[in-house]
């Protein structure tokens, strides 16, 4: 009996395509774990933390009352960011181990991985704006995963028809 082996003829172009995005979700995931980490570090410290923005905010008020404003929402904003920042990082671990999971079944030519990659990163665009709300921070944080998602789901979408 011959030994059959199936040799799958992956594009180039989808090649290097997964492996950016493995390198890209590696990264995405380490920093994911350093958020949980950091924002699990830091609570105890967060009157602090506080207290030291609300200080500068205090002298940049004094300093020039019009930027008072925007710089009281940005920190609060900041502030919002800290307290849930193991919450962040862990809807975003959740979110790119899915997107991983289709990146996976995307190199194996499955197109289940295109429909599992573009959901968690639809989904993604979104935790900031409903986890710290829509403020200054949060609509910059939701622009750029947007960016970076729209550019690989797009494509992804040129290489959907090499997937089965």
């Amino acid at each position: 009996m011959e030994d059959q082996t199936v040799k799958i003829n992956r594009p180039t172009f989808l090649t290097v395509l997964c492996i950016l995005s493995f390198v890209g979700l590696g990264w995405d995931l380490l920093n994911s774990l350093v958020s949980i980490i950091w924002g699990t570090i830091l609570s105890p410290f967060l009157s602090f933390i506080q207290t030291q923005m609300e200080t500068g905010l205090n002298e940049a008020s004094t300093a020039d009352p019009a930027a008072a404003f925007f710089i009281q929402n940005f920190v609060e904003a900041a502030m919002k960011l800290i307290e849930n920042l193991p919450l962040i990082g862990a809807l975003f671990l959740i979110c790119d181990g899915i997107a991983l999971a289709g990146v996976i079944l995307m190199w194996k030519l499955k197109r289940l991985g295109f429909y599992l990659y573009s959901g968690a990163k639809v989904v993604l665009i979104f935790v900031p704006l409903m986890v710290i709300g829509s403020n200054l921070l949060s609509t910059i944080m939701s622009i750029c995963i947007f960016i970076g998602a729209a550019l690989f789901i797009t494509l992804y979408a040129v290489n959907f028809k090499h997937l089965t």
